[in-house]
């Protein structure tokens, strides 16, 4: 009887200690996979976690030799002005000063080692004063294209055309082309940068089922510092992403992050309210570069806008319409981090179509689409 009760009491022991266990084994895993999910979704969204741009910035780039519109476009010979208001067609409503988002964080885990302190987010917007992109008069306008010129005449000699449907390093969709039906004035002031959903097959052998265009100045206009900005009509449309940026010109030497790259706009099409401007730099803390989105009340898409960066030795700070969003600095960054930002860049203008960040094209986009870009200046 003794032994039996004694057997009893540890069987009954043991259920109590394993009980717990078991019920919370389910739950762990659960959590788990929370946030598993969680941070994947947080990767994908966020702007600063996109893997795109390390080996399309490697491939060789190939260098080949809101705002209503004023009647007539002059030529600006000391500052800019702030441009005309909003194109009547579309009407938006009055434009507002855009609204800054919260900074992506920088994932803290998978990191490459770094010598620097490690950081959990990325840095701090800068506490030095906002720039204007209504430029002193001391100010001098060293470079500029407002494509005037008739409809269907090509972009001009200032700039070069990349060609090739690689998939650019981010699985990208599209062939670029030097082909008018891609890139042209179209006989308003603007130049069209034209997505088109056709089969094509470049002198590169690759077959894409998308064309699109990508200018850039390399060899034929490289600058260190300045205002940059350009005034721009971006298309709405998943899959979509037009972009205007500048690349260091020593990135054929250095190669890619180590030449330094600025990102003054990217609007995925998926999200037209928001525009998206970066620095990318050898920083191992942050592989995906760092920066900030502005978001504004009515759809990009839906006007020209200005879109800019301030560029100075040690600051360099993104602006839509005139209005500042983000500043970065060397104070702002980890101690020693790198920045590759005091040395000439040139300029590049495309539209993507397609790959890891904006994704693939649906049925819902709209081909072909447009980019219309109404000038593009430099000062100094």
């Amino acid at each position: 009887m003794l032994i039996r009760c004694f057997a009893t009491t540890v069987f009954v022991v043991s259920c109590v200690a394993i009980a717990p266990l078991a019920m919370a084994e389910p739950s762990g895993g659960l959590t788990l996979r929370h946030h598993e999910v969680r941070d994947r979704s947080a990767h994908r969204r966020s702007h600063s976690s996109r893997g795109r741009h390390a080996a399309r910035r490697a491939k060789k780039i190939q260098a080949s030799g809101a705002l209503r519109r004023t009647p007539a476009k002059t030529t600006p010979t000391s500052r800019p002005g702030k441009g005309p208001a909003l194109s009547p067609s579309p009407q938006p409503p009055a434009a507002q000063s855009p609204v800054v988002s919260p900074v992506p964080e920088v994932p803290a885990t998978n990191a490459p080692p770094v010598s620097t302190p490690p950081v959990t987010s990325t840095p701090p917007i800068s506490t030095t004063p906002p720039v204007s992109s209504d430029p002193p008069s001391t100010r001098k306008l060293i470079w500029v294209d407002e494509f005037n010129g008739p409809a269907g005449a090509s972009p001009g000699s200032q700039w070069n055309l990349d060609t090739g449907g690689g998939g650019w390093g981010d699985e990208e969709l599209e062939s670029y082309t030097s082909r008018l039906a891609n890139a042209e004035l179209d006989g308003q002031g603007h130049l069209a940068i034209t997505a088109r959903a056709e089969k094509y097959t470049g002198a590169d052998g690759m077959t894409r089922d998308y064309t699109s265009a990508r200018l850039q100045t390399l060899h034929k206009f490289e600058f260190e510092y300045g205002l940059v900005e350009a005034r721009i009509k971006v298309p709405a449309g998943q899959g979509l992403l037009p972009q205007f940026w500048m690349l260091g010109s020593n990135f054929e030497s250095v190669s890619w992050p180590g030449c330094g790259e600025i990102d003054t706009m990217e609007v995925l099409g998926s999200e037209p309210n928001i525009v998206n401007g970066t620095l990318h730099a050898p920083w191992p803390w942050a592989p995906y570069g760092v920066g900030g989105t502005a978001e504004s009340a009515t759809p990009l898409s839906a006007g020209f806008h200005t879109y800019s960066v301030e560029w100075e030795p040690e600051r360099i700070s993104f602006m839509l319409d005139g209005s500042v969003y983000k500043t970065i600095t060397p104070a702002d960054l980890p101690a020693g981090a790198a920045w590759p930002f005091q040395h000439p860049y040139f300029l590049l203008l495309d539209l993507a179509v397609g790959g890891e960040w904006p994704g693939s094209p649906n049925a819902s986009t709209h081909f072909p689409a447009q980019m219309l870009v109404d000038w593009v200046r430099v000062w100094q």
